[in-house]
């Protein structure tokens, strides 16, 4: 296997690990609600907070209503993540097993992507154009917070003036 190959599958197992990461923080939260314990601060609920009182209420029933399908979504997805993580760890690998793992991984995700992106689109619809402007401003600003989390001296992680104040 040529270095560009192994570094090519390297990255595109990172991709899908942080592409996995982000979609469970959403479906967990979606799924479990806000308050579940251990659940990470990442959620539609949340992205919500500042809306006007009948946006955050539009929100609230929408995820209510997608509340089965995203749980059952999560429930497949974390199956298939016990089922790759088995054919991964086998004392002996079978690459057979592994590929069917991976493929199931891949299917669930869609399935779990699609059901979160369809209660957020139907969230959307149902808001005015400045409210989701809002909503989508919160999620990105959500977003970059979780990717780039802050160290205990309020710098952010990865930024050399964190790094210099540094006990």
């Amino acid at each position: 296997m040529t270095r560009t190959v192994k570094w090519l599958i390297g990255g595109l197992s990172v991709s899908l690990m942080l592409n996995l990461l982000i979609v469970g923080f959403v479906a967990g939260r979606m799924a479990y609600g806000p308050h579940h314990p251990g659940g990470p601060g990442f959620s539609l609920d949340r992205m919500a907070a500042r809306l006007a009182p009948e946006s955050r209420e539009v929100v609230k029933t929408v995820i209510k209503k997608h509340h089965d399908e995203i749980s059952s979504a999560v429930r497949t997805m974390h199956k298939a993540r016990q089922a790759v993580r088995e054919a991964m760890t086998a004392d002996e690998l079978d690459s057979a097993s592994a590929n069917i793992a991976f493929a199931n991984l891949r299917h669930a995700s869609t399935a779990m992507q699609t059901a979160i992106q369809g209660a957020m689109i139907e969230v959307a619809s149902r808001l005015p154009a400045d409210e989701r402007a809002k909503l989508v401003r919160r999620g990105e600003h959500m977003m970059r917070r979780m990717l780039m989390p802050r160290t205990r001296h309020g710098k952010k992680a990865g930024d050399p003036a964190a790094a210099s104040n540094a006990p």
